[in-house]
């Protein structure tokens, strides 16, 4: 958990501070709080006995300058994917400078046969990521749980494919699922290539060889906190995984 204020008091230094945000974050911001906060509250729960932890997380965004604000001692790296030298988002150098990360790392999560870090961490953040690439998700799971310190935890959270919204689509013979962008329309990668179901993600980490210590749905997407919405139909996923 958090100490009281602590979330609004990041927020407020990053979002209320009057410089330029990265292109897209004025606007993702608001959409995104509820989720982060959430993640950053679990990130207090599994640090709680930790003295100077490591927590790798994979996309960055504006949020990621909150880690050293609510967890000096953190030892914070960051991940995303291999961009131009014109990318106008969050490139090595603009991620470091805003977060206060030690490292940044350019890893191609569609690969993860090619990833290779000297690093075991405590936290790996896959928040709202695994819906966007094209890969097996048995390969990306190992391949990140190896990278897990034995007492450690993947955190992954994920769009739930069977949420409320969807399943009124498709009994209406609608396709739920977004057509790709023409054109340059994905140049921040924010498309959703496949979203998942709980029971067949809950599968694909056995598969991969580790566990699911803690589960639930989600309702930081719904306007109206989900009330009156069956659990399993919220609209998001959130996955603790351990070796």
């Amino acid at each position: 958990s958090l100490n009281p204020g602590a979330f609004d008091q990041a927020w407020a230094e990053v979002y209320e501070s009057g410089r330029e945000l990265i292109i897209g974050q004025a606007d993702y911001a608001p959409l995104h709080r509820v989720r982060f906060e959430e993640l950053f509250s679990a990130v207090g729960y599994f640090l709680a006995q930790q003295q100077s932890p490591r927590l790798l997380e994979f996309g960055v965004s504006e949020f990621s300058g909150f880690y050293k604000r609510l967890w000096p001692n953190l030892q914070l790296e960051l991940s995303d994917r291999p961009t131009s030298e014109d990318y106008p988002g969050f490139n090595r150098e603009r991620s470091l400078q805003l977060s206060g990360a030690s490292e940044f790392h350019e890893l191609d999560l569609q690969q993860p046969g090619s990833i290779e870090l000297s690093e075991r961490y405590d936290i790996i953040v896959l928040a709202e990521v695994v819906e966007h690439l094209v890969v097996n998700p048995v390969e990306l799971l190992r391949t990140l749980v190896a990278l897990l310190r034995p007492s450690g935890v993947l955190y992954l959270t994920t769009p739930n494919f069977f949420r409320r919204i969807n399943l009124e689509r498709l009994a209406q013979w609608q396709n739920p699922q977004e057509v790709y962008p023409a054109g340059a329309g994905n140049w921040d990668a924010h498309y959703h290539h496949r979203e998942y179901g709980a029971r067949e993600m809950l599968g694909f980490i056995r598969e991969a060889g580790a566990r699911c210590s803690s589960f639930h749905f989600s309702a930081c997407w719904e306007s109206d906190t989900g009330l009156g919405i069956p659990e399993s139909e919220l609209g998001n996923m959130v996955f603790a995984i351990s070796p």
